[in-house]
């Protein structure tokens, strides 16, 4: 969180409230200023006199417009703050409405602009501006998480992002990413806010901004933008990476694609299994969790029976903590033992990857909708079976609601936003199956965790 700049107390300039009205109101209507440095200054030439040092939090200027024309002295004052006062904000105070104010704030960014004939409105505006203004250094947060407390509070400013000898801005107004300039790279607009987003190890601060009303900025929502970087920050990471040579000629495990099995031990021959050691108990992915009924030609020719007198197939007990796969989803009978061990390997990575590699995540599985069971849980807090069985609900109603709607597609993910929890069903393409996965709300970035879990879900192969 933002390190407060603030000095002690917070300091507050008014400048040409020559009768001394504003600072009259403020004594009356707001407590709180008492605590303020508060400094007058008769003229915005006085005013550029002040040391940056001394450069106040924020500066309320009454503008004595005449005519049509902008104040001359109060654009050189703005043209001498944006040099020397980087961290001050502002604020415009005038009797009359301001000519050609449009013009002056795609010049100097956004700041408020209040009537000077309702003296307790602007008393009131000066506190709001002071009490709730975000200045200094930012710790303790990502770049893209604060980015995102940024836009939920609606915030209008700059943060300057620093890694290595790299350095950028990124201008918000009233919380959306407008703006965005790389002085390593040379570049602005949106492509600038994608090289930002894709740092490492950013150093942040916050600065007042003088660019986020400027043209020839980024529309697209911020989402999207932080979707986008982390797509080319993967697709960069994997160009650098270097080649995972092929398996031995002889080797014919582990056909999936490469960068679903890099990492991943070979499995053993059926006659090494039985001298392993037991998985310990926290581990879903035992042999006996997976239900594979023995292939029709492995049975003995010598006790087939004749149609008419074959009986009922044996049942196989079941429990809850022994998910049973459905033979119409998974034909596991006609598989064989590499392909069983194949199948549990995609899926115990998959969910590994999804705890592992994903900020805040608590707990993961893939389930079968079709039967409501989870085929892979991993993590805790949260009861994954019951999870499982639940969510499987939710997915059918939003299937059927849909149907009945008429709406035709498919669904891509469901959110829930819990009070200290986000849980997201991600729907696998041409499958019935879903990722569950459930976030710490504090530590999670949801967008990258969407963007994540949704290249997992191309990686998963259940057949």
């Amino acid at each position: 969180m933002p390190d407060s700049k603030q000095k002690l107390p917070s300091s507050l300039m008014l400048i040409g409230d020559l009768d001394g009205k504003i600072e009259r109101q403020l004594q009356a209507d707001i407590p709180l200023v008492r605590q303020w440095t508060v400094r007058t200054c008769a003229s915005s030439a006085e005013a550029a006199d002040t040391a940056p040092q001394n450069a106040p939090d924020l500066a309320v200027i009454v503008c004595n417009q005449r005519g049509d024309e902008v104040c001359a002295d109060l654009v050189r004052f703005l043209e001498h703050a944006k040099l020397h006062w980087p961290f001050t904000f502002f604020m415009l105070a005038s009797e009359r409405p301001l000519q050609q104010v449009n013009t002056l704030l795609e010049r100097f960014g956004e700041m408020p602009v209040v009537k000077l004939t309702d003296v307790s409105a602007v008393s009131r505006a000066i506190e709001r501006e002071m009490t709730s203004s975000i200045f200094g250094v930012v710790r303790g947060v990502s770049l893209s998480g604060f980015l995102q407390m940024m836009e939920w509070e609606e915030k209008s400013l700059c943060i300057r992002a620093e890694t290595g000898r790299s350095w950028g801005r990124l201008h918000l107004l009233q919380g959306r990413l407008v703006h965005a300039y790389s002085h390593g790279a040379g570049l602005i607009g949106e492509e600038a806010a994608l090289e930002i987003l894709s740092w490492d190890n950013v150093s942040l601060r916050i600065e007042r901004s003088y660019h986020n009303r400027s043209s020839g900025g980024t529309t697209r929502p911020l989402a999207s933008l932080l979707m986008e970087a982390m797509k080319r920050k993967d697709e960069d990471s994997r160009q650098s990476a270097p080649p995972i040579p092929d398996p031995p000629e002889e080797d014919h495990l582990f056909r999936r694609p490469r960068n679903s099995t890099a990492g991943l031990k070979k499995p053993q021959p059926e006659a090494a299994l039985s001298s392993l050691p037991a998985p310990p108990p926290s581990s879903t992915f035992a042999e006996t969790d997976f239900i594979f009924p023995d292939p029709p030609e492995a049975q003995d020719s010598s006790q087939a029976q004749d149609p008419s007198q074959a009986q009922d197939p044996p049942q196989v007990e079941n429990t809850e903590s022994v998910p049973v796969f459905p033979p119409s989803v998974f034909p596991f009978s006609t598989l064989s033992q590499e392909q069983r061990t194949n199948i549990m390997a995609n899926v115990k990575e998959t969910l590994n990857s999804a705890t592992n590699d994903i900020d805040g995540a608590m707990a993961a599985a893939l389930v079968d909708y079709e039967s409501g069971m989870a085929l892979g849980t991993m993590g805790s807090g949260v009861n994954l079976e019951v999870a499982a069985a639940g969510n499987t609900e939710v997915v059918r109603a939003k299937l059927r609601t849909m149907k009945n709607l008429g709406i035709d597609g498919e669904i891509e993910d469901i959110l829930i936003t819990l009070q200290n929890q986000y849980h997201i069903i991600y729907m696998v393409p041409g499958q019935t199956l879903f990722l569950y996965l459930v976030l710490a709300k504090d530590k999670a970035n949801l967008a990258m965790a969407r963007y994540k879990l949704k290249a997992l879900g191309k990686d998963i192969t259940i057949a």
